[in-house]
């Protein structure tokens, strides 16, 4: 599987890094929404996680621009917010889960391991 993470924070950056490297095969990392972007149009991940509050453009912002491209993506959005509308509008633009930080690792392994199934991939052992 190949991600893209997209977050701001290096010190989360890092620490979802070694998290997912035990998951995943491919990490490619973006400090925002529009690095991201950049990224996307180079090689479409098969998972992109993304934070949702980040600087020059959030995480629902790339949503909804990668929407308008015509381009989707298995997706899991982390926030510290528990907005309903928040929420509401991360769910319309076709995301897959939402997790919330401080982030419990057993719940990013599971939403990983539910992605990898439904696009038929194996995960790292």
């Amino acid at each position: 599987m190949n991600v893209l993470l997209v977050e701001d924070e290096k010190v989360n950056r890092l620490i979802l890094v070694s998290i997912l490297s035990r998951l995943v095969v491919t990490i490619r990392e973006a400090n925002d929404g529009l690095e991201a972007l950049g990224l996307v149009e180079e090689q479409a991940p098969d998972l992109l996680i993304t934070d949702l509050s980040m600087p020059r453009l959030d995480g629902l912002g790339l949503l909804e621009e990668l929407h308008l491209r015509g381009r989707h993506f298995k997706t899991i959005v982390l926030t510290a917010h528990n907005e309903a509308s928040v929420l509401e509008r991360a769910h319309s633009l076709e995301t897959c889960r939402v997790l919330f930080k401080p982030l419990r690792v057993n719940l990013l392994t599971q939403a990983i391991e539910e992605v990898a199934a439904e696009l038929g991939l194996a995960r790292i052992p």
